[in-house]
């Protein structure tokens, strides 16, 4: 259809008043549908580093409740890389009359502890 001259404005505003509607349809069609949010990432699962050893009380990390990591006690630096771990999780050696801590067991082979 052909509008008289002057009439421009009015298409303009039309068309952005119905892009402002279909923005408004889909944010609330989306909000709609939203899935709720997923439990975080499981203790000892694939791509987590457990400094090669298994948590006390088997992958579930001693009782605690799915998606809550476990308590820390005091860290320990692993004596070859530097990797801070939980003591009850690192290897300990006796080197020297003192306490050498290790973050794994490939650590602690390189470390050449006793």
């Amino acid at each position: 259809m052909v509008w008289p001259a002057g009439h421009g404005e009015f298409d303009m505003i039309r068309l952005l008043f119905f892009f402002l509607f279909l923005y408004l349809t889909y944010r609330l069609v989306s909000r709609l549908f939203r899935l709720p949010p997923g439990p975080g990432p499981t203790p000892g699962a694939r791509g987590s580093y457990t400094g090669g050893r298994r948590p006390p009380g088997g992958a579930s990390g001693g009782g605690a409740a799915a998606g809550t990591p476990p308590a820390a006690g005091r860290m320990v630096k692993c004596a070859a890389c530097g990797l801070y771990v939980p003591e009850e999780n690192a290897i300990k050696r006796r080197r020297g009359g003192e306490t050498v801590y290790f973050c794994g067991s490939a650590c602690a082979r390189k470390g050449g502890a006793d």
